[in-house]
């Protein structure tokens, strides 16, 4: 199984971040590496950066993404991504046990493909978004 490196948003409850470090997984909580009152924005910042997928509850990170500068969009890591989970807490853990190993799949491809991971899970459903360029693909693959 690959390997991904998950940045965790404060809103997502420590269980599922425990859960995804079980599996091998690497994660970082968000406010080991920012304080309490950073903005979205940085968390977003990170995960571009360093190649981290964003594990969060929050709507807002697709508006935020397309707030990201040009020259910035350039320089994002592979491996970077989100995946926004729509399910309640206590349903969180459960529901990602349930299709981790599609995760993966889907994760893999974006990383063949110089993709930006995004995922949205909710209770029936997991939608992937394949159209996130990295690196300059535009110029390579119009």
């Amino acid at each position: 199984m690959i390997v991904m490196r998950f940045l965790m948003d404060e809103n997502v409850d420590d269980a599922v971040g425990k859960y995804l470090s079980s599996l091998g997984h690497e994660v970082t909580y968000s406010r080991d590496v920012l304080n309490a009152s950073a903005p979205d924005a940085m968390l977003l910042h990170l995960s571009l950066q360093f190649g981290l997928i964003v594990v969060t509850h929050d709507r807002d990170f697709k508006r935020l993404a397309k707030q990201v500068p040009q020259g910035l969009v350039g320089a994002v890591r592979r491996g970077a991504g989100r995946i926004q989970i729509a399910v309640s807490e206590d349903q969180a853990i459960a529901r990602l046990a349930e299709i981790i190993d599609e995760i993966c799949v889907n994760y893999e491809l974006a990383l063949r493909k110089q993709r930006r991971f995004l995922a949205q899970i909710s209770a029936t459903q997991v939608s992937y978004i394949t159209n996130a360029l990295l690196e300059g693909d535009a110029e390579k693959n119009p």
